[in-house]
């Protein structure tokens, strides 16, 4: 009788299909990845990957450095025209000030002129009268007439005759101290001596003005 071992002999022949397999594997992964990297085109979709990549970063870091700086630019110049507008107001407030401080001064300059020249008009005005009235004439009323522009004058006074009046007239007429006179009215009237009797007198109104504005 023979006998066959199957079992044993199944066993070694799955032993050593098994152990040139894992071989076979380990050189056909060594040959493909040596094929691959060894390639070109391998090698150069890597270097412009990574190319791309650092491009990417550098227009990054690139665009926020610069809206950092146009952020900085922006608040600088914010704060230059603030200041600019604060110092254009404060010197339109100053300028405010100096001018009314100007119209101020002017107007109380102009007083004072004004006030000068009345003070010195009158008496300029009665030594005229008074050089002008002939002998034969005085007065009985010396005043101002109504107010605004040139200072009037009103002379009401009497003479012995009306060519007396007409002396007076002329004489404050050629007065450089007058502009204008005027004669507003001549009366004729008779007048009671002290010692009895009448005479006659012209009773007379004039109108001079004095030709500078008070």
């Amino acid at each position: 009788m023979i006998e066959v071992d199957l079992l044993k002999s199944g066993k070694k022949t799955r032993a050593k299909a098994s152990g040139r397999a894992p071989a076979a594997r380990l050189d056909t992964a060594k040959g493909w990845w040596s094929s691959r990297r060894g390639s070109p085109w391998t090698d150069r979709w890597v270097l412009a990957s990574a190319g791309v990549v650092l491009a990417c970063a550098g227009s990054a870091a690139y665009m926020v450095a610069s809206a950092q700086g146009m952020e900085s630019k922006v608040a600088t110049a914010l704060e230059a025209a603030l200041a600019d507008s604060v110092r254009r107001a404060a010197t339109r407030e100053r300028t405010r000030a100096l001018e009314e401080r100007r119209d101020a001064i002017a107007g109380r300059v102009a007083i004072i002129e004004e006030l000068d020249a009345q003070r010195y008009a009158w008496p300029r005005i009665m030594s005229e009268v008074a050089r002008a009235l002939p002998a034969e004439a005085w007065l009985v009323h010396l005043g101002r007439t109504a107010s605004g522009g040139p200072l009037g004058v009103r002379l009401e006074g009497m003479a012995t005759d009306n060519l007396a009046v007409a002396r007076f007239w002329n004489d404050l007429e050629s007065s450089p101290e007058i502009a204008t006179v005027q004669l507003v009215s001549l009366e004729h009237a008779t007048e009671e001596e002290p010692g009895g009797g009448a005479r006659d007198v012209y009773y007379f109104v004039l109108e001079a003005t004095r030709g500078e504005p008070l």
